[in-house]
């Protein structure tokens, strides 16, 4: 047998270290140098059944043996620490294997003999752990070996919130194909399901149980967070976290999330009117789906709602007068009349719009909203945008929401966009061969049951500013409000949300701890600041670039690095600035000789005055697949619920934004620096080897560090008044 052996390390963890470091590595022959080739990750799948706030998790691998040798392998797996040595399965290859469970301090030193040999920082995450080790083998040449592994851990709490983090940050970039699979159930109703670094899909199944998954081959080394609560009664559940850095206004995400059972959540009675544009534009695959849309949302609606059936083209065509009670002999009656319909003519918006509006009586107590689909330009009657603006704000006299859905590239987005925001509804454009109908039947599904309208927040003393979404939106039965913002003030406090429900008032009091210092969730941050971002550049477009729109917008993008089209050269140009002062190789132009760039706040000003679409007058800025795309990345900015890092290519280099370690830094090319430098602490840094004797003493003096030093092994940050470049 060939002496080689192989190292795999794989970790499953709920509490706050990151969840997994994954790979196959091959010892080098004797005499070699330079750290040990990886064997090949092919597939990584986590399952995980939680009972109220106990999991059971099993993680699957498949590594394959790139070479024509039978291989020995050890496989780590970091522990967390709450996990139950109790009822610890592993099983390779199809049969149980024993293994010992090394204590933390083992564990600590095999971890960093496994750094100093493997050349991989990211390991450093892990020290501190509990660690578990078996053998493997043996390995045939070129042969596939699979692990499965399984243990029970307690779920953290945070914020009100259980917590779990599932490992996905290793198979990050292997080309594996990545798998997650949660099953939740509670004895109480389940109420927030959510995840802020992953676009997870929940399918719920009834109140109590629940299925989050996710499937892809992820190129950000990122772990899945997921957070969920649970609730008794017809309470919604109010959760806060909260990040700050000591001396700094704080960031927060506040999720209020009604109960999703009918039973607990007694639904607010609702009018709606159904607005279908039959212009022949719509004609086709287009017109099958609309009504297919429209025909889901009136079996939606509920025997204590109310309807209207508007549809328009060159006339406006009601199906009957007024509001029909929602029984099932009037509802097939409608989807009748609906059936019948045929597309032809024009677009006759301002008159649509005024027959929906004026569907509504004065019946207290209801939720009215307005379900408006179109696919085009107003043709035919008021064309002008701000006269239909105005027209369908004196026509709302009972403050109806409307809900607008652009069709294809030649819709107004402007008119759309605004009849939203002056009407307290959203938009959501649909692209030309996009399922149409399951779009607009999804909307119609999370509107079926109010919960409660109106909705207000009082944050119990703590000052809070740059909230998003500016107006609060009703709440829906299974949909959760995210609410972002920045804070001052700290301590335990009271949150109280109120709205109305059936012409009563509610209120829900929840205690929260707003932090003083809290660098765990470095997330929060990047959240709020994506979607402040978002709702600012909304404000520019609909309402123009205003001096102090356009100044926030330039501060954060160079703050916070939120890239959008107008503020990636902001993160370019501090990237710059920074890797200039580390005295890295950053090019200021494009090619030898070449002059400057601008600077990138100059370039991004006149991109964001650019972005003002004026009244929706200017069809250039309003209308056109460049129009329709700035309007779906606006929303999808404002409507974020997952924290983006993204890199971005420039001048020959790439430059990321991250946090780690309590600290902001800039990835440029794989050096990582630390945003609070100056070029004097620069100029007199220290100077340390990686994995350097040095390099450790250093860690067991700051083990905060372990998760700065995990993002690469070349650093140069600050420490104190000083700083320390730590390089190969």
């Amino acid at each position: 047998m060939i002496d080689l052996r192989a190292l795999s390390l794989a970790a499953l963890a709920l509490a706050a270290p990151p969840a997994a470091a994954q790979g196959l590595y091959q010892r080098p022959a004797d005499g070699a140098t330079g750290p040990p080739p990886r064997l090949a990750l092919e597939s990584h799948v986590v399952r995980a059944e939680v009972e109220e706030h106990v999991a059971r998790y099993r993680v699957e691998q498949t590594f394959r043996n790139q070479t024509d040798a039978t291989i020995e392998a050890t496989y780590l797996f970091p522990l967390p620490r709450e996990a139950a040595a109790t009822g610890l399965t592993l099983r390779i290859g199809g049969e149980d294997v024993s293994g010992e469970i090394l204590d933390a301090e083992t564990a600590r030193r095999t971890y960093r003999d496994i750094v100093r040999r493997v050349k991989d920082p990211a390991l450093l995450e892990y020290a501190g752990e509990r660690l578990l080790r078996a053998s493997i083998f043996p390995i045939g040449p070129r042969a596939e070996v699979k692990v499965a592994f399984e243990f029970t851990a307690p779920a953290r709490r945070v914020g009100g919130l259980s917590s779990l983090v599932l490992p996905l940050r290793f198979a990050a970039g292997s080309g594996a194909r990545v798998t997650v699979d949660v099953a939740l159930s509670s004895r109480r109703s389940l109420t927030t399901i959510y995840s802020p670094s992953h676009a997870v899909d929940v399918a719920r199944d009834g109140s109590r149980r629940a299925r989050v998954t996710y499937e892809g081959t992820p190129k950000h080394p990122r772990d899945l967070r997921l957070y969920f609560a649970a609730a008794d009664g017809d309470a919604p559940t109010v959760s806060l976290l909260a990040h700050r850095r000591d001396g700094e206004d704080g960031t927060f995400a506040l999720m209020i999330a009604p109960p999703t059972s009918a039973a607990d959540a007694p639904s607010v009675p609702r009018d709606v009117v159904f607005v279908l544009d039959r212009s022949g534009s719509m004609a086709g695959e287009k017109w099958e789906q609309a009504t297919a849309a429209l025909s889901h949302g009136l079996k939606t609606l509920g025997p204590a709602d109310r309807f209207a059936l508007v549809s328009f083209a060159t006339d406006v065509r009601r199906f009957r007068d007024g509001l029909a009670g929602a029984d099932a002999e009037t509802v097939r009656a409608a989807t009748s009349h609906l059936e019948a319909l045929r597309p032809a003519g024009g677009t006759n918006v301002d008159e649509a719009i005024a027959a929906a509006l004026g569907a509504f009586d004065g019946d207290d107590g209801r939720l009215r909203m307005v379900a408006f689909l179109t696919d085009g330009l107003p043709t035919v009657g008021a064309t002008d945008v701000p006269e239909i603006l105005r027209r369908a704000g004196d026509a709302n006299a009972r403050k109806a929401r409307v809900f607008s859905f652009g069709v294809g590239h030649d819709v107004n987005t402007v008119l759309l966009d605004r009849l939203a925001r002056d009407h307290a509804g959203s938009t959501d454009y649909i692209e030309a061969g996009e399922n149409l109908e399951h779009r607009v039947s999804a909307f119609f599904e999370k509107v079926q049951a109010p919960f409660l309208t109106g909705t207000r927040i009082d944050y119990g003393g703590v000052e809070v500013f740059d909230v998003d979404p500016p107006a609060l939106p009703d709440l829906f039965r299974g949909d959760a409000l995210l609410v972002t913002g920045r804070y001052r003030g700290h301590g335990m406090k009271a949150i109280r949300v109120t709205g109305a429900r059936g012409g009563e008032t509610v209120e829900v009091v929840a205690d929260a701890s707003w932090p003083r210092t809290n660098t765990d969730l470095s997330f929060v941050p990047s959240l709020w600041a994506s979607r402040h971002v978002g709702t600012l550049l909304q404000e520019i477009r609909l309402n123009g670039a205003r001096k102090e729109l356009v100044d926030e917008v330039v501060r954060l993008g160079r703050e916070f690095g939120v890239v959008t089209p107008y503020t990636s050269g902001l993160v370019v140009e501090e990237g710059m600035r920074l890797g200039r002062a580390a005295g890295l190789p950053v090019a200021a132009g494009s090619g030898p000789g070449a002059a400057p760039p601008e600077p990138a706040e100059w370039s991004a000003r006149r991109a964001l005055h650019d972005l003002d679409a004026g009244e929706g007058d200017d069809e250039a800025k309003a209308v056109g697949a460049v129009a329709f795309r700035k309007a779906k990345e606006l929303r999808r900015l404002r409507d974020s619920a997952v924290a983006e890092s993204r890199p971005v290519e420039a001048h020959g280099a790439s430059l990321e934004r991250l946090e780690a370690a309590g600290r902001v830094v800039f990835r440029i090319d794989g050096a990582l620096v630390d945003r609070d430098l100056t070029a004097d602490l620069v100029a007199s840094a220290r100077a340390v080897e990686t994995y350097s004797d040095a390099y450790f003493a250093l860690l067991d003096a700051h083990p905060e560090l372990a998760e700065l030093f995990a993002l690469g092994d070349d650093v140069l940050f600050r420490l104190g008044d000083a700083a320390v470049h730590v390089r190969p």
